[in-house]
């Protein structure tokens, strides 16, 4: 069940603040308008992430922005009550998730931080048209690995991030599980799974009951697709 701005997702508001009376109102006009925040983000997904990801044994690639897609597929699956604000905003991360690591403009220099940060659009604004939410960009930006830093010490930042982000995180990690038990190799396998008990699973112990769970349960039976030996 989705409860219109409750608990520790909230945020998609930019850190406004709203009377009891006016949360009715401002729910209604979540599902008119918020719902284009996550439109607004595949579009740019589809526009940047041009490449293909390596297929299936047999198959051929996929589009890149396919594995964002997927991302968003599953947070469909999350279970128990959670904000409708918050799951606006960890689909919209999810479909841009990538692109400041892997995505291309058209003149085929990389997206940046100032790209996206660019975009955004106040919701106070009355005239308000959703393009980006400033906590989704700031949301990507805590997910990407930044360069200069190894991997070990890019997932030691995760356990700083904020709520959502780390939600994310770990529905990519699933994502990345299910299609890397078909294609990694056994050594690269083996170290994925590795990191994942190390610094993905632990992310889960800062979200609500119903959807740690629900994560938890789901990496440890992606892990679970093939051994490590």
């Amino acid at each position: 069940m989705r409860v219109c701005l409750h608990g520790e997702e909230d945020g998609l508001l930019s850190g406004s603040r709203h009377s009891a009376g006016a949360t009715q109102s401002l729910c209604v006009y979540l599902s008119m308008k918020a719902h284009r925040l996550i439109q607004q983000a595949e579009a740019l997904a589809k526009r940047w992430m041009v490449g293909d990801r390596q297929g299936k044994p047999g198959e051929p690639p996929r589009k890149a922005w396919e594995h964002p897609a997927d991302l968003v597929a599953l947070l469909d699956e999350r279970p128990g009550e959670f904000s409708e604000a918050g799951q606006i905003k960890a689909k919209a991360m999810a479909w841009l998730h990538d692109v400041i690591e892997d995505g291309r403009k058209a003149d085929g220099s990389r997206v940046t931080y100032e790209d996206l940060s660019s975009l955004v659009v106040s919701y106070d604004d009355p005239h308000y048209e959703p393009y980006l939410d400033e906590m989704v960009v700031i949301g990507v930006g805590q997910l990407t690995h930044p360069e200069g830093i190894t991997k070990i010490e890019y997932y030691k930042t995760l356990q700083e991030i904020d709520y959502i982000p780390k939600l994310v995180k770990c529905v990519d990690r699933i994502c990345n599980l299910r299609e890397g038990a078909e294609v990694f190799k056994p050594a690269r396998w083996a170290r994925y799974v590795e990191e994942t008990r190390l610094y993905i699973l632990p992310l889960t112990e800062a979200l609500r009951e119903e959807t740690a769970e629900w994560l938890t349960k789901s990496l440890e039976d992606a892990m679970s697709l093939r051994t490590s030996s």
